[in-house]
């Protein structure tokens, strides 16, 4: 060792001696002890040097050349014990060092959160970093290699960074001590005040009687639920849901959170892919009677075999109420509704046998007989009423559409004629009476009519469910530029799927 790196050591051990801690003074005087003893080393090495071989005649055995005499006597004169002894003591000396220097870096204590979080807006709003210990008053704060400045409270250093950007951040705390020694601390995170995406492959669509099956992504480590039950997210955020129990009407909802707390609601819109004909539909409307009369019957079927039609349209109930076949509807027999004008199995078979669709008409709130029959018996609430609250007058008498009994029995006309056969049920006059809604009441109503119509659809598709029959519609035009006239009626036709 150098004779100025002992002076260096020396004046590191006499401040460690004058420390106030004994393991600090110890270790100044471990570090004393070796500098005397490498100076004493490197004493003797250096008289071993200077010294030559002692002076003895030489004997004819040790006579040899001079040349071979120096080489012996400088491989005899090198001190390697000595050198083994020196090192081993330079490498203690190392050690008892770092020793030192360990014992006399100062004690620092850092906190806020713990490093690697990752932080969302609730964490972030009360973000704060603390720091306490020797030198504390002294210690230097850096936030991403910017220098800031903490506030003294209760008896430690705290920061509080308010508004941060999102991404990786660094808090760095640092404080320096004796013997050129440095503590520092370091604490990572990232901000994350971003709401997790939810991506579908397709859209959730679904044919009736089938499962709902989706697939998407979502970020990373996040976790998917639906209705509170988890929904498995794999590695790379993929996932695959599969409703196999009824599905959902309208919509679900799916919700996301992520590691940092956000959170978002995904509502999912359910299509059901119609199930269409595999040919446009080209139809002819039969009423009761016409079926029955076989030369009219025997013109429509004459449509067919010259492949004209592809469709038949046959009345289930028509404008007057009246339902022309057998019908095993026990309140239609009741109110007189049920006429055996045609069989409307037979006829279905028929037209199937032939490769022809079947669609039955159902005229639903224009229903003479039964508005008669329910004022008739005290049931007034099934009517559409005036404002001065007699029946309304209109095509003969008007149910309705907001009562559960005169919804409930046009779905079992509906139900009845499905068990049958038919393919399709074509609700008709599924409105209210056109005219001014001030003029008329509409006894049980919450919302607006429209709103009733439309529940009154879902009810007849869900229970028609379970069957492959179809749900159409007919509305006026009119329906669509001047809602307050008339918000359906028949005309144009629409069909959808149950």
């Amino acid at each position: 060792m150098e004779a100025e790196r002992r002076t260096e050591i020396r004046r590191w051990a006499e401040g460690l001696e004058r420390s106030e801690a004994a393991g600090v003074r110890a270790a100044g005087r471990a570090m004393t002890m070796l500098v005397e003893e490498n100076e004493e080393l490197a004493r003797r090495l250096a008289s071993l040097e200077q010294a030559g071989p002692p002076d003895e005649p030489p004997s004819a055995e040790t006579r040899v050349p001079p040349r071979a005499r120096r080489t012996r006597r400088s491989r005899k004169a090198f001190p390697w014990r000595l050198v083994g002894a020196l090192a081993a003591a330079l490498l203690l000396a190392a050690v008892v060092t770092a020793l030192a220097m360990a014992a006399v870096r100062p004690d620092l204590d850092a906190g806020g959160v713990e490093d690697g979080a990752s932080l969302g807006p609730p964490a972030l709003a009360q973000l704060s970093f603390w720091a306490r210990g020797e030198g504390e008053a002294e210690a230097e704060w850096r936030l991403d290699g910017r220098k800031v400045t903490p506030r003294r409270e209760r008896g430690r250093f705290v920061f509080r960074p308010g508004k941060l950007a999102d991404g990786e951040h660094v808090l760095e705390i640092s404080v320096g001590g004796p013997l050129f020694t440095t503590t520092q601390r370091r604490i990572a995170f990232r901000v994350d005040t971003t709401a997790p995406l939810l991506r579908l492959d397709a859209p959730a669509a679904h044919r009736p009687g089938e499962p709902i099956r989706i697939a998407g992504g979502v970020e990373p480590s996040a976790r998917l639920t639906r209705s509170g039950r988890v929904v498995p997210v794999d590695d790379e955020g993929a996932f695959r849901l599969e409703l196999m129990t009824r599905p959902p009407r309208g919509a679900f909802v799916l919700e996301a959170a992520d590691r940092a707390g956000n959170r978002s609601r995904w509502q999912i819109p359910v299509s059901v892919i119609p199930r269409r004909p595999v040919e446009p539909v080209r139809s002819v409307h039969v009423t009761s009677y016409g079926w029955a009369d076989r030369s009219l019957r025997n013109g429509v079927l004459a449509l067919v075999e010259a492949d004209k039609v592809n469709t038949i349209e046959l009345d289930l109930k028509d404008e007057s109420g009246l339902l022309g076949w057998d019908a095993a509807v026990p309140y239609a027999r009741r109110i007189g509704a049920v006429e055996d004008v045609y069989d409307l199995k037979q006829a279905v078979e028929q037209l199937h046998a032939q490769g022809v669709r079947v669609i039955g008409r159902l005229v639903c709130f224009r229903d003479p007989i039964h508005a008669q029959a329910a004022w008739r018996e005290g049931r007034r609430d099934e009517v559409v009423q005036t404002p001065g609250g007699q029946a309304y007058s209109g095509y003969g008498g008007f149910t309705n559409f907001a009562n559960p009994a005169v919804r409930k029995y046009n779905i079992d006309v509906a139900v009845a004629a499905a068990k049958l056969g038919v393919d399709e049920i074509l609700y008709d006059y599924v409105r209210r009476p056109d005219g001014p809604l001030p003029s008329m009441r509409f006894p049980g109503l919450t919302g607006r009519p429209e709103r009733a119509i439309v529940e009154f659809l879902e009810q007849s598709r869900d229970a028609l469910a379970d069957t492959d029959v179809l749900v159409g519609a007919s509305v006026f035009g009119v329906a669509a530029t001047r809602p307050e006239e008339a918000n359906m009626a028949s005309g144009t036709r629409t069909a959808s799927p149950t």
